[in-house]
């Protein structure tokens, strides 16, 4: 494995474009994605950029700030798939928050995950958890909201529980008010939710006091 830079999409060519397109597809089924071309319409709120390997894209990032909040939430993360399981994934994130910083953007990163605990079989609950367990290693915990939940944001698929994970450069753990403030970010920074929104209301309600990185949520550990 070659020297990972992160490069913005503007600085991208077509032919490299097109490779981003190819891991996106890969990486996400049809329920997950939205169309490529919203990704791509980069702008004060919107970032995208890929992971070149002597050039060819190997993995890509989109980003949205939640300005008010002062958070920036991961919309999409993904690693070409003959390229997983070497390390590539970790190596990414590591250069992925300075690419963040240099934009003027929050270093505190939020995501939404897959709840095993929802998984539909026992191979989905194996992925979700390893993905669990991968950003775990990347240094982000599962934040203690049970009630998450992720509206159909393609036609194809309910709407989906998901977990919220986090990490910060700078703190450890967040107040109950503080994870109420990202909950809202997120719902109306991506889902254009208010806080009337009966998904907002249920996910505020199930946020718990433990603190982040005790919390189990649906059975899982963010040790996992």
């Amino acid at each position: 494995m070659g020297e990972i830079r992160v490069t913005h999409s503007r600085e991208l060519t077509a032919s490299q474009i097109g490779r981003v397109i190819e891991i996106y597809e890969e990486a996400f089924g049809p329920h997950h994605r939205v169309p490529f071309a919203q990704l791509a319409a980069i702008g004060p709120e919107d970032m995208l950029v890929a992971a070149l390997d002597g050039g060819e894209p190997v993995g890509f990032a989109a980003l949205r700030l939640l300005d008010g909040a002062g958070w920036t939430f991961l919309r999409y993360y993904g690693v070409a798939g003959q390229r997983r399981g070497a390390g590539l994934g970790q190596r990414f994130w590591r250069l992925l928050r300075p690419s963040v910083e240099v934009a003027g953007w929050p270093a505190r990163i939020a995501f939404e995950v897959e709840d095993p605990g929802h998984a539909t079989s026992d191979a989905a609950r194996g992925i979700a958890v390893a993905r669990i367990a991968f950003w775990t290693r990347c240094g982000c915990q599962v934040l203690p909201v049970t009630g998450f939940v992720m509206p159909d944001i393609t036609g194809h698929s309910p709407p989906e529980p998901m977990l919220l994970m986090a990490t910060d450069p700078a703190r450890g753990s967040w107040s109950p008010a503080e994870i109420s403030d990202l909950v809202l970010a997120i719902y109306a920074g991506r889902y254009k939710f208010g806080p009337e929104n009966p998904m907002v209301i249920a996910a505020l309600a199930s946020i718990g006091d433990g603190g982040v990185g005790r919390t189990k949520a649906r059975g899982v550990g963010c040790g996992q």
